[in-house]
C-alpha cells in the first residue's frame, strides 16, 4: 500500500501514525518519499524543520540516548532498536525547472 499524505499544519500529526502503523506490521517495505515545492521560497525552512522532526522525533533516528523515554512521551513515535532499521528516505525537489525555484 501507499500512502500520500499531505505535508499542510492540520495533517501532520497523522505521519507518526502512519509510521508507527507500517513499523508494527514489520512489513519492511516501507519507504519515505519527501517532497519539497523549490518553488514556495516561504515554506522551504519549514519543510526542513518538518523533515528534521519526522527523522529524528517520528522515526527516533540520531544519537538521543534515551529513545524508550522518547517513545513514552510520544506514543506514536516508535522506538529504535538495535534490529530495526529506519526506513529508506528519498527527498525531492518539486517545481526545479521553474524560473522562481531555489537555486541553494
Amino acid at each position: 500500500a501507499s500512502w500520500d499524505l499531505g505535508g499542510h499544519e492540520v495533517v501532520r500529526h497523522l505521519w507518526a501514525d502512519y509510521v508507527a502503523s507500517e513499523q508494527e506490521s514489520n512489513s519492511n517495505r516501507m519507504a519515505i518519499l519527501f517532497l519539497i515545492d523549490a518553488a514556495d521560497h516561504e515554506r522551504i525552512e519549514e519543510a526542513g524543520y518538518e523533515l528534521d522532526h519526522l527523522i529524528h522525533e517520528t522515526l527516533l533516528v540520531g544519537d538521543n540516548d534515551n529513545t524508550e523515554d522518547a517513545a513514552d512521551e510520544n506514543n506514536n513515535a516508535v522506538s529504535q532498536t538495535s534490529s530495526t532499521l529506519p526506513p529508506p528516505l528519498a527527498i525531492f525537489l518539486n517545481k526545479c525547472d521553474t524560473e522562481t525555484a531555489a537555486t541553494t
